[in-house]
């Protein structure tokens, strides 16, 4: 029996040591006291993750917004998804301009930023204002998250504040400048007739000041086009200084419009901080594609003509080309005709019709002629025309055009009647040049030609004078005529006239008449005629704008906004245009801008975002490549330069150790103490006990 109770009393003894242990001493040694004196430590509590506020805690009064940032890290052991911070209190509701995040996936182990955006247009500066927010995953809301940075450290929902600050510049002081540039956005193939297609008005504020309570519509559209069921203007809120708003419409397009370019008016409206209001209007021209393909114009070009420089008199000589339809639509029921002129005709047929030619395809032509024996020798022209075969109103489907080509035709003309007579006393010119392969409308150029006296005698009291087709070349700062006083046989003579050409001249080979009048040995009166011809082809001039900056500063590893604006200046369209940007810094959408074709008098913009990789000065290039009107390939560069700042991420407040007091470390420690001394205090006694009671044991036995 006492062997029992021995027994008994043991088992009860190291209870106590084990409650004792478990309740006091270890939770003490985990939470306070023994362990900062040690320098033992312990890991903390573990969440599934960790909010801490990174960037931004103001913003200034009756502005639009300005974001704070936050870094959500995922400290769990699993990948999350559609992760999101959302506001659940704000002191001024009105202040809250977006009350969540963008969701965002994040990695075990890896963290991202995200923003929320404060709106204080009704606030007054001097005031900070109280918002709570919650972290949801695929909108449930998380409870196991660490918020830090704010008022609180809590679990579950973080407490943060925002302060609004007073204006520098007096609101009555400052000047606004309200400015928004338009644009439209269509499908990347054009509108289609016979469908609903969206269209994407976009408004940037360009101007000083926010923009408050701004609309963007579509105003005037073109006969057949409407909006599909849907008011012609759309709230899109406020809009800050570089900042962009867009608005979606959908165009309906009858079946029965054409194919071709038509002209929509943009429109944007609002008010200023002052109350002021403000509204602006642009038109831009939309690209419709007809149901009617055979219906869309063709555009034919004369290309490729091959003619000899000369031929004999009395002998055959062939012309050939070609036509090519470079608009997008089939060219129908078109006339190529070939006319000579007096004294060269066509010995073979000289036209042509074409039921279609397709758009892209190419037509090869040539016509044979000959020259009278007699034909005096000289520059001959003829003319290769395209025009359609109906000329009725709305049934013509490409637009006429013209080509001269030239043939010298020599050894020909009268046989001399007198001994003492000259034998075809003729004047030619042998060659011209007006500095390069054409000229451009509304530019100089000089005419150079070499004039030859052909004949056997000599000519005397020469005159030249030169008329162009339709006016389209005008003498600058001298007559249209010129004199030689005389002219040996075989002498040749440079002369040069400074033309201007017509700024509105049509692109093709115009030609010059050159009108000669002399006199024989016996001075009899002769007279002579030339004709050259001179190609024109109309200014392709891309205009570019300023480069525009991001006015929020350029920081390493952040993305940065830059905006380019360019104009077509020229009288011609500027085909397969395409925007591309490089330099010192990474870009977010590499491909860039493929505006295609750009009408004359169109302006556009160049958006994009550059993500700088290293601090200090950057430099970029800008360059637009596209196609003038002869499908000669042109490239236009616009450079510009940034200073990339490093971005610097505000520390986190660090966790300051509670301060329990001297008096309460002393009585933590005397406590543990205690504890420890009773323990090994009652392990003596029941040791001394058992001593005992053996001793006693023995002595009875």
């Amino acid at each position: 029996m006492k062997t029992d109770k021995n027994k008994k009393t043991r088992i009860v003894a190291w209870i106590l040591i084990v409650v004792l242990l478990g309740g006091v001493v270890i939770p003490t040694i985990l939470y306070g006291g023994v362990s900062r004196y040690f320098g033992i430590v312990y890991a903390a509590p573990v969440h599934d993750f960790t909010v801490s506020q990174v960037g931004g805690s103001a913003v200034e009064e009756s502005s639009e917004y300005d974001k704070i940032t936050f870094k959500i890290k995922n400290t769990s052991s699993s990948d999350q998804t559609k992760v999101k911070l959302k506001v659940t209190y704000a002191e001024r509701e009105s202040a809250i301009l977006t009350d969540e995040t963008e969701e965002v996936d994040i990695k075990k182990g890896s963290e991202k930023d995200v923003t929320i955006s404060i709106n204080a247009l009704d606030l007054k500066g001097g005031k900070t204002y109280d918002y709570k927010i919650k972290l949801y995953v695929n909108g449930v809301a998380q409870t196991n998250v660490e918020f830090s940075g704010g008022v609180a450290k809590t679990t579950g929902e973080g407490r943060y504040l925002f302060n609004v600050y007073r204006k520098e510049t007096p609101e009555t002081e400052k000047q606004y400048n309200p400015r928004i540039r338009l644009s439209a956005t269509i499908p990347q193939n054009g509108i289609t007739a016979g469908h609903v297609n969206k269209v994407t008005v976009k408004g940037k504020n360009l101007g000083n000041s926010v923009l408050l309570d701004m609309k963007l519509g579509i105003g005037s559209l073109p006969e057949g086009v409407t909006l599909s069921n849907q008011g012609t203007r759309h709230e899109v809120g406020s809009t800050n200084i570089n900042a962009e708003q867009k608005a979606e419409f959908n165009l309906s397009v009858k079946d029965d419009v054409k194919t071709g370019n038509y002209p929509i008016s943009l429109s944007a409206e609002g008010r200023l901080p002052d109350g002021a209001t403000f509204s602006t209007e642009e038109t831009v021209y939309i690209h419709i594609i007809g149901n009617n393909k055979e219906k869309q114009k063709g555009t034919i070009v004369i290309r490729n003509v091959s003619i000899p420089d000369k031929a004999k008199a009395g002998s055959d000589f062939v012309l050939s080309f070609e036509v090519v339809n470079t608009g997008k639509g089939n060219a129908e029921n078109v006339k190529i005709s070939v006319e000579g002129t007096e004294g060269v005709v066509n010995k073979t047929r000289g036209i042509f019709v074409e039921d279609k030619i397709p758009s892209g395809s190419n037509k090869k032509y040539s016509v044979t002629f000959f020259s009278n024996t007699k034909a005096e020798p000289k520059n001959y022209p003829i003319k290769i025309s395209v025009e359609p075969t109906s000329n009725k109103e709305g049934e013509e489907n490409i637009l006429s055009n013209s080509q001269y080509a030239g043939v010298y035709i020599y050894g020909g003309g009268e046989q001399e009647a007198k001994q003492t007579g000259v034998k075809n006393p003729q004047i030619m010119i042998e060659n011209y040049e007006y500095g390069g392969t054409d000229v451009k409308a509304g530019e100089e150029f000089v005419l150079t030609m070499t004039l030859v006296n052909t004949s056997k005698k000599p000519l005397t009291n020469i005159k030249a004078s030169l008329t162009s087709d339709e006016g389209v070349f005008v003498p600058v700062d001298s007559s249209n005529s010129f004199f030689i006083d005389s002219l040996a046989s075989k002498e040749k003579i440079k002369k040069s006239i400074r033309f201007s050409t017509k700024p509105s001249a049509e692109q093709k080979t115009s030609g010059i008449s050159i009108d000669y009048s002399y006199e024989d040995m016996q001075g009899n009166a002769l007279t002579a005629k030339d004709v050259i011809s001179v190609p024109v082809v109309q200014k392709t001039k891309l205009d570019v704008g300023e480069v525009n900056l991001s006015s929020e500063g350029i920081f390493v590893g952040q993305p940065a906004s830059v905006s380019v604006p360019f104009y077509n200046v020229g009288k011609t369209v500027l085909s397969n245009l395409n925007i591309t940007a490089q330099g010192d810094f990474d870009l977010e959408d590499k491909s860039g801008y493929f505006v295609g074709n750009m009408d004359s008098g169109k302006s556009d913009s160049f958006d994009f975002n550059i993500l700088p990789q290293m601090s200090g000065e950057g430099k970029g290039t800008i360059t637009f490549t596209f196609e003038d009107v002869s499908g000669k390939q042109q490239i236009v560069t616009k450079e510009f330069v940034f200073e990339a700042q490093e971005f610097v991420v505000p520390e986190e407040p660090m966790d300051v150790p509670e301060d329990t007091g001297i008096g309460s470390k002393k009585k933590l420690i005397a406590g543990i103490a205690a504890g420890i001394i009773a323990i090994f205090g009652l392990v003596i006694f029941l040791k001394k006990r058992k001593k005992k009671k053996e001793q006693e044991l023995e002595i009875r036995e």
